[in-house]
């Protein structure tokens, strides 16, 4: 998943691009790695998660601290802000996994 991410970051672009970019890059890989996804955000046999989905990349919390440097982002906690992107792309991921659709549909539809 690291690797994905960082493929979509492009430093001359804005820091919010790029948060941007590595949200759509995590859904694009859980796409095409649907069982890995699922595996990764399963429960356990002890009523947690795998663990596996709890891994942070440094990538996500450094631009996010970047977008609050400049104002786009609430200055803040780092970490809840990409809790809550990571939750999202998830939700996103799933959602589209489990309903069947088309990412290129769903893609346009995200990125307008």
């Amino acid at each position: 998943m690291s690797d994905a991410l960082r493929a979509a970051i492009d430093p001359s672009t804005f820091p919010m691009i790029r948060l941007r970019d590595q949200g759509m890059a995590y859904i694009r890989f859980a796409l095409a790695h649907q069982e890995q996804h699922r595996l990764a955000t399963a429960p356990t046999s002890r009523g947690g998660r795998s663990g596996a989905h709890q891994r942070r990349v440094p990538t996500l919390p450094v631009t996010v601290r970047e977008c609050m440097d400049e104002g786009t982002v609430v200055v803040g906690d780092p970490l809840r802000v990409v809790l809550r992107m990571w939750a999202l792309a998830r939700g996103i991921a799933s959602l589209v996994i489990a309903a069947f659709r088309s990412w290129g549909e769903v893609e346009r539809t995200l990125t307008g």
